[in-house]
């Protein structure tokens, strides 16, 4: 009866052996792609995985103990058989680790050495233990008492082995569903948009991609810039800066700065950045080259040249009397924007490290000058539906400072129309490649598992106080649209408490679970997108040119250096067309608000007013 044991634990671990390491495989495979994480995943494929290699074997142990109690003969048979599979384990994990070797896309990555590890470890040691116990066999083959030996050896290194096979993978699965845990993030940045889309209750736009994207998260209708151009902008909220601490040529002067690029990356995130995320640089100088995995430039996605130009032809008021604004293409391929979508879909396809979340960024050059869309998206805009706004007969003038680089653009009505046409039309053709990403996202099941940021560099004046520009310290400039969908906060929602682009970074690195830098200036705004009734900052500031500004629920104070002044109240005065500055019984809340920007700033110098 021992040989009779000992063969029958021999046909348990024998088909143990061949199945486990298959099935660590699987398993292994589930615990590295992302697409099928977490750790109630990896526990139930663990289970059954068990159950795949415990049930056979068992059969098969019973059926060869009862062979062997009836035909003693082919006990040397069944040995050999229960040899042979024990070898079968110990081969079947060979090609596994081979694979996993040669056919992943970083060899030598740890991760990956891990990976191969998982396979080979479980078949080298089912064949050792079967090797084991065969000898212990073939020793108690002849002795009665070292066959009872082996039977309590056997019977030993066989729960061991099942504790082994259990406990295996759960270190592995178990690190990589608190990697796995670690959420992605796409953060979409669009150029000279101002807060002109449909899920901002503006009735011309035709943005349904971007609209779909506010209903399934939060949109924060008091998002400010810090910069109201793009090289200040983009450099104060991709350092978590204001404009005090970083100057549009910050990270130049200041290389060893931290990036929110950078942090991601040092933090265990794959970064890539596609087109303009830091100034639009040829060479680069502005971005940190320590930030990014992937780094595509836009002169690396040469688009194909729109067919249609128009040109406006009347006095800018600068050196340029003769502008491209409109440019129309007959497809969407032929846009640089589409190029810029199609690249960061290639990045997700084909350039994704799958053992590790991203952080992905993409700059789209919409609707920047010159208003680039396809001819279908401008003809889709019912011109008769953008009137240019008229400049009230009692509006209190600007400051002579208040507008230092675009004095405006002399254009007749017709013109202005079609400028406004051209640039709902561009943002239309912008809504189709942030769609796009989305979509993609969504297919491959990865966008409930990414944070989703869309935000502008700054706002654009189209047509107000005769202004085709940004360069001002004024709403329509420094207001930006902000869309964040978080996978686990609230869907539909509009946020009314003051944020600022600044606040990016923090809010991206508690998103993340990972701690913010210190030196940042920003604060995060995750509680708002869990709960959107929440309280904001008491204000938004912007330092530029000439002067500085700031922003609270109600009221705008801006101060230049000449002297000027201007208080609006955003209650009665949305569109700053009423200078209160004179009034004294605002004389406290001037007062007030320019402690804030002493506070923030520091004390400004004064220049001899004009």
């Amino acid at each position: 009866m021992s040989r009779a044991k000992t063969v029958a634990f021999f046909a348990w671990i024998g088909p143990t052996a061949a199945a486990v390491p298959f099935v660590l495989a699987i398993l292994t495979l589930a615990a590295f792609h992302r697409d099928a994480t977490g750790l109630g995943i990896a526990v139930a494929a663990l289970f059954l995985a068990y159950l795949y290699g415990l049930i056979p074997s068992a059969i098969a142990g019973l059926l060869f103990s009862w062979i062997v109690r009836r035909h003693p003969h082919v006990v040397n048979r069944a040995a050999s058989v229960a040899r042979v599979g024990a070898v079968a384990g110990f081969l079947s994990s060979l090609p596994l680790a081979a694979w996993a070797f040669l056919f992943t896309e970083k060899v030598l990555a740890h991760d990956h050495a891990l990976m191969a590890l998982a396979f080979l470890v479980p078949g080298i040691f089912s064949g050792a233990v079967c090797a084991v116990l065969w000898r212990r066999y073939k020793k108690g083959a002849h002795d009665g008492k070292a066959a009872s030996h082996a039977n309590r050896s056997a019977a030993i290194l066989l729960v061991f082995l099942a504790m082994l096979i259990s406990s295996w993978p759960l270190p592995l699965s178990a690190a990589d569903a608190a990697e796995s845990s670690k959420p992605s993030i796409l953060l979409i940045i669009a150029d000279d948009l101002a807060t002109r889309l449909g899920c901002y209750g503006d009735k011309a736009a035709i943005t349904p991609n971007l609209d779909r994207l506010s209903a399934e998260g939060v949109v924060f209708s008091r998002a400010y810039c810090q910069g109201a151009v793009c090289t200040p902008s983009r450099t104060s909220f991709m350092l978590g800066l204001n404009t005090r601490h970083a100057k549009a040529n910050h990270f130049i002067d200041h290389p060893d700065t931290m990036t929110m690029g950078r942090w991601f990356r040092e933090h265990g995130w794959q970064t890539a950045a596609i087109g303009k995320i830091d100034h639009d640089d040829p060479n680069d100088a502005y971005t940190d080259p320590k930030a990014w995995d992937v780094r595509v430039k836009r002169e690396e996605m040469a688009p194909k040249l729109p067919t249609q130009n128009t040109f406006f032809d009347e006095d800018l008021g600068q050196r340029r009397k003769r502008v491209s604004l409109v440019r129309l293409a007959d497809s969407p391929e032929a846009m640089g924007d589409w190029v810029r979508a199609e690249r960061m879909i290639q990045f997700f396809e084909q350039e994704r490290d799958p053992s590790k979340p991203f952080f992905a960024a993409i700059g789209f050059h919409t609707p920047h000058v010159p208003w680039d869309s396809t001819k279908a998206h401008f003809d889709a805009h019912d011109p008769a539906k953008f009137t240019p706004e008229i400049t009230p007969s009692g509006a209190t003038p600007l400051p002579s400072g208040s507008l230092l680089q675009e004095p405006g653009m002399e254009m007749t009505e017709a013109h202005q129309r079609e400028g406004i046409r051209a640039y709902y039309a561009a943002v239309t053709t912008l809504d189709q490649q942030i769609g796009r990403l989305l979509d993609h996202l969504r297919a491959k099941g990865q966008l409930d598992q990414t944070l989703v940021v869309f935000t502008s560099d700054h706002g654009y004046h189209l047509g107000w106080r005769g202004q085709w520009c940004k360069h001002s310290l004024s709403e329509q400039v420094l207001r930006v649209p902000l869309i964040v969908r978080h996978p686990q906060g609230a869907k539909g929602a509009k946020a009314g408490g003051i944020v600022e682009l600044l606040d990016l970074f923090p809010t991206l690195c508690e998103f993340a679970g990972i701690p913010a830098p210190e030196t940042l200036d920003g604060r995060s705004f995750l509680p708002l997108l869990m709960d959107p009734e929440a309280e904001g900052k008491p204000g938004a500031f912007c330092q530029w040119g000439n002067g500085r500004t700031v922003r609270t629920l109600r009221w705008r104070l801006t101060e230049r250096r000449d002297g000027s002044r201007e208080l609006y109240d955003h209650s009665a005065d949305p569109a700053e067309y009423d200078n209160l500055i004179a009034k004294p019984e605002h004389a406290p809340l001037v007062e007030r608000l320019s402690g804030m920007l002493d506070a923030e700033f520091g004390k400004m110098g004064k220049s001899k007013a004009k």
